[in-house]
């Protein structure tokens, strides 16, 4: 998918002439020039009152958009969430945390700013995962649960128990001791 978008931003730069620049390159207050947010249904929509975006791979929704950029039209990208934050706030973040983390669920009320830590903390359940809890793995070679927490990347055991609720126990307790 990123070689066909190279290919693609390619081809528009040649026959059209369109630079493509990074979106944080923009003001950004001039992102109310061409488009509205609506904070309660977590839709963005153009200057005609249409909702815009389009489903990424990653299951992100993406803006593209056609702006004014140094006296000349340039083209940019920009994931609705982020937009959304943009929008609300008139800054830019480095990271936007969906809390129910639903990617395409944009209401204001599900955006939080955070920190690589907090989002990494909020991803979801592996398909895979016997107990269904972030941080609570089956150890089989020792027939027990264990309990752990990733805290500036590294892992802090909390633990080994023969019960599951002991062990989700074990990892609630230590969301609130770290902070995750």
């Amino acid at each position: 998918i990123k070689l066909i978008a190279r290919h693609a931003r390619a081809f528009l730069q040649g026959k059209f002439g369109m630079k493509f620049i990074n979106y944080r390159e923009l003001d950004p207050i001039s992102w109310h020039n061409y488009f509205t947010y609506n904070p309660e249904e977590g839709i963005i929509t153009n200057r005609h009152g249409r909702p815009v975006g389009t489903l990424t791979a990653k299951g992100y929704l993406n803006i593209n958009a056609v702006v004014a950029y140094k006296g000349t039209k340039v083209t940019c990208s920009i994931r609705a969430h982020q937009l959304a934050w943009v929008l609300m706030t008139g800054e830019y973040s480095d990271q936007i945390d969906h809390k129910d983390r639903n990617k395409l669920n944009n209401k204001w009320l599900n955006l939080r700013e955070a920190t690589t830590i907090i989002n990494n903390n909020n991803r979801k359940v592996f398909d895979k995962s016997k107990s269904g809890v972030t941080g609570v793995i089956w150890q089989s070679q020792r027939k027990l649960w264990q309990a752990y927490v990733i805290v500036s990347n590294r892992n802090i055991h909390l633990g080994f128990t023969p019960s599951l609720f002991e062990a989700v126990c074990l990892r609630k307790s230590g969301e609130l001791k770290y902070g995750v």
